[in-house]
């Protein structure tokens, strides 16, 4: 379980600072007559971080669910930054593809500033919500057992 949590632990660090390098540090240089690639290299490493994020949360909530209490505090505040991001993606790819500029003013407002950190911070509370309720019904299973 010590094994689960730590390479859980270590690939949200990876998976974040992957996202945080793809989002802030240009790695192509697009100019004019430069032609920039599509998707850019910038996104593939965002992209790869999401990927090694969610599966390091993943790893947290296993870990956690076999009774490591850590884990589950891991996986709550590392659950924050993915779901931030995946919301960012989905508001800023889906709502610019409505034809209707009046749509798509209203989509993205409907998806305001303020809904993302608050999602995420639902997200990760949640996550320590079920993961108290998991140690509080695995400990209330084994006081009353007499065994």
């Amino acid at each position: 379980m010590k094994r689960t949590t730590r390479a859980g632990a270590l690939a949200a660090l990876f998976g974040a600072v992957l996202v945080l390098v793809g989002l802030f540090l240009p790695f192509s240089r697009c100019g004019p007559g430069v032609p920039c690639p599509s998707p850019s290299w910038n996104a593939l490493v965002a992209y790869l971080g999401l990927i090694v994020l969610v599966v390091g949360v993943a790893m947290l909530v296993w870990a956690g669910w076999r009774g490591s209490r850590l884990s589950w505090m891991l996986a709550a505040a590392a659950s924050v930054p993915a779901t931030w991001f995946v919301y960012e993606v989905a508001r800023q790819n889906l709502c610019p593809m409505l034809t209707d500029p009046a749509l798509s003013n209203a989509c993205l407002t409907a998806y305001g500033t303020m809904t993302a950190p608050v999602l995420s911070f639902g997200v990760g509370g949640l996550l320590l919500v079920v993961g108290w309720l998991r140690l509080w019904a695995a400990h209330r299973v084994t006081s009353n057992n007499p065994d």
